[in-house]
């Protein structure tokens, strides 16, 4: 890495995270790097190029309309809460911002840190809790997220003087953005490994471990179907998916899992790098009554959501992964294609709802129990209309192309609606018994879901004693 010449990929790249819209940027960041246009800046106070942050921020990311859309979506979707049109402009303002001073950062000041530099960039809390895992000498699973200058947590262990070795899984379509600086000397102990497939990671990643490293990996970046788990337990519990590969990687090494966070200070370039306590996840790893698969799979990544989302919704203006996070939790839809039957709608939506609840991990949830539920209910849906339909001239059918928005939900909300939805389209179709029977079985889903409850697990309740609240 760091080489003057390289073969570069000419692929467009496609949509996705606000970074990958972003390639003219990171390639300047690459160029400020590769001429060593930063040791100009090094003795500039880190002030001045804060507010220079704010020009940068207009020049390229101008109005930026597309982008505070997706923002001001995120920030409902997420914390369910509708905001004043003048909030939500100055609160989009602001996480560009704060993706602004990021890039300045990493563009023209972490190349010029040195370990001398640690004492005024960066304060840690919980190191004790580090080395006492590195002691067993299997490494150390580190998720975090996007909050603040997230990288600190990387750049911190490296540069303090107990030596950590650190493994970080980069982006490669991002490239630019560290291609150079892993290449300096202060960064030797830094392995940064290309992010991919976890089949073509996982040998390279248990290599890591094995030598004692610290695996740095994200929590908050996760592809749509991915397991989803509840956001927060206790208070946020929409469904967002969450990587498995931290839990798959634990499984097959015994690494011991523990969270980082960086939390913003207020000063650019400052952070207070937080260690949290594991105990709610390795109460979890403890338990044998718990199975494999599913099961705890479900169980760690709610802990780990339960351990750092808090601060993604504290520190909302300063989560640089807010838009695409948000866009992962709200992307889920059921379609129903124009001209469907009723048969053919319950057809879709039952298949629909099965692969809602398989792919899916709620706590106290019941999941045969719900699937027998809905099986059931759309079973009598069937009947009541089979009957009902003697009395008709034509079926229930749909004259358009239909999509109910199941993004952001919890299973019960979920169901709720979509018994509404179908509700709904039986009454403009007239069908009013079946569309009674529909009602009656949205009405006993919250009931329903209480009986199908199972009792509290006291690692979700001690996750959520510490931290910020989120509210």
């Amino acid at each position: 890495m760091g080489s003057k010449s390289r073969k570069r990929d000419g692929r467009k790249k496609k949509g996705g995270t606000w970074g990958k819209q972003l390639g003219g940027i990171y390639r300047l960041v690459y160029l400020v790097h590769r001429f060593r246009l930063y040791r100009l800046f090094k003795h500039v106070p880190d002030a001045a190029i804060g507010r220079f942050a704010v020009l940068f921020r207009k020049a390229f990311f101008g109005k930026a309309e597309k982008m505070r859309r997706r923002i001001k979506n995120s920030l409902f979707g997420l914390t369910g809460k509708q905001y004043p049109p003048a909030f939500t402009k100055e609160f989009a303002s602001t996480v560009l911002n704060s993706m602004s001073h990021l890039l300045l950062d990493l563009m023209l000041k972490v190349p010029n840190y040195m370990p001398r530099d640690l004492p005024r960039l960066m304060t840690f809390e919980g190191l004790d809790i580090l080395d006492d895992a590195l002691k067993q000498g299997k490494g150390i699973l580190m998720p975090s997220v996007h909050v603040g200058q997230f990288f600190h947590c990387v750049g911190g262990l490296l540069f303090h003087k107990n030596g950590y070795k650190v493994a970080a899984v980069g982006n490669l379509k991002n490239r630019d953005l560290f291609e150079i600086v892993v290449g300096f000397p202060q960064y030797a102990r830094l392995k940064v490994v290309g992010k991919d497939k976890y089949k073509t990671l996982k040998d390279e990643l248990i290599e890591c471990l094995s030598q004692n490293y610290i695996v740095f990996l994200m929590h908050d970046i996760a592809k749509r179907n991915n397991l989803k788990t509840q956001f927060i337990p206790g208070n946020r519990e929409i469904l967002a998916p969450t990587p498995q590969g931290i839990v798959a990687l634990h499984g097959e090494t015994g690494a011991p899992i523990i969270p980082i966070v960086s939390i913003p200070t207020g000063i650019f370039t400052r952070s207070k790098l937080k260690i949290l306590d594991p105990s709610p996840i390795l109460d979890i790893m403890n338990d044998p009554s718990i199975p494999a698969g599913k099961e705890f799979h479900g169980r760690i990544s709610t802990a780990i959501n339960s351990l750092l989302f808090p601060y993604t919704l504290s520190y909302m203006a300063y989560w640089e992964e807010i838009m695409t996070f948000g866009s992962r939790v709200l992307d889920g839809k059921i379609t129903l294609p124009k001209n469907s039957t009723f048969q053919e709608i319950i057809e879709i939506i039952e298949k629909e709802l099965q692969g809602l609840i398989e792919n899916s991990y709620e706590l106290e949830r019941k999941d045969q129990f719900i699937i027998n539920f809905i099986r059931s209910t759309m079973d009598e849906l069937r009947q009541v209309h089979a009957q009902e339909s003697k009395e008709h001239d034509q079926d229930v059918r749909l004259h358009r192309k239909s999509s109910i928005l199941i993004g952001g939900l919890t299973t019960r909300e979920q169901l709720e609606k979509i018994f509404g939805v179908i509700t709904k389209i039986l009454k403009e179709a007239r069908y009013h018994d079946t569309a009674m029977c529909c009602r009656n079985q949205a009405s006993s889903i919250k009931f329903f879901f209480q009986e199908a409850r199972k009792v509290p697990t006291k690692e979700i309740k001690n996750a959520n004693q510490d931290g910020p609240t989120g509210s």
